[in-house]
């Protein structure tokens, strides 16, 4: 009985040292106080404005888990309508425009489609509470 009682003693005890140790391998992994600008890992041209791509494994972005895209839209340029299975924000930093949400869901379901004139400064999120039920 003894045997068994100082065997878990033991057992319990370098299980807590590990575990302190994991703890103290990375202790810089996400501070986040020190925010530096980040500059585009990846800018790809096209003919009506350009799409600016950070990389997400930096720390920073890795810590907080976001990405972040930027479309930067020439006057009289179309962005064609894309899918995405996460919640999006979009904001218009200069200039207006005109953009509609297509929701997925049931035809009986459907009662109205929202379109977004935003102003200059205007957030508005997309992709929260979206779903509906047939």
């Amino acid at each position: 009985m003894a045997r068994f009682s100082s065997l878990l003693y033991f057992s319990i005890t370098v299980l807590i040292f590990l575990h302190g140790s994991t703890a103290q391998q990375f202790p810089n992994e996400c501070q986040l106080d020190q925010l530096n600008a980040l500059e585009p890992s990846h800018v790809l041209k096209a003919e009506a404005g350009r799409i600016e791509v950070w990389d997400h494994h930096a720390p920073q972005l890795r810590c907080s888990g976001v990405s972040f895209v930027r479309y930067i839209i020439e006057s009289q340029g179309l962005y064609l309508p894309s899918f995405l299975n996460t919640a999006k924000l979009s904001f218009v930093a200069n200039g207006q425009g005109l953009m509609g949400r297509v929701v997925r869901g049931c035809a009986e379901t459907f009662q109205d489609s929202s379109v977004f004139q935003p102003g200059s400064g205007s957030p508005f999120g997309e992709g929260q509470g979206q779903g509906q039920q047939c």
